[in-house]
This record gives structure tokens, sequence and C-alpha cells, in this order.
């Protein structure tokens, strides 16, 4: 089976993984570290990003950073 990602229009890049703020212990993190880290950025109020784990998702490639 080909996937609609599998041609020359994408490519795939690496985000930070998005979580919310209420997991932050399912995901073993000190609620201190949730507040007081830089790996563990405010994306929008009660979403975080964390900055050394990563998704890999698909992108066209005519997509700019503005766009991403």
């Amino acid at each position: 089976m080909s996937s609609m990602f599998n041609d020359d229009r994408w490519k795939m890049l690496d985000f930070p993984q998005l979580f919310r703020t209420r997991e932050y212990l399912s995901r073993g993190i000190t609620r201190h570290g949730l507040y007081h880290s830089d790996r563990y950025r405010q994306v929008l109020p009660g979403v975080r990003m964390d900055l050394e784990c990563c998704d890999r998702c698909p992108v066209p490639v005519w997509a700019d950073n503005d766009w991403r």
C-alpha cells in the first residue's frame, strides 16, 4: 500500500512533542521541572512542548518556516 507522503511533494521533519500540562506526572516530569526548566516551553495555556523529544511529521516541500 502506498502512502500519499511517499512522493517528492513531501518531506519528513522532526518537531518537538506537544503535551497537555496536566499530563506532566504521567510523563515522569516533576512540577518543578515543568515550570522551571527550559526543556518544557509553554505553547498555549495548558499546552507545553518537550524540546528533547521529537515527533516526525510530513510537511509539504513548498511550506516555509512561517507556515510550519
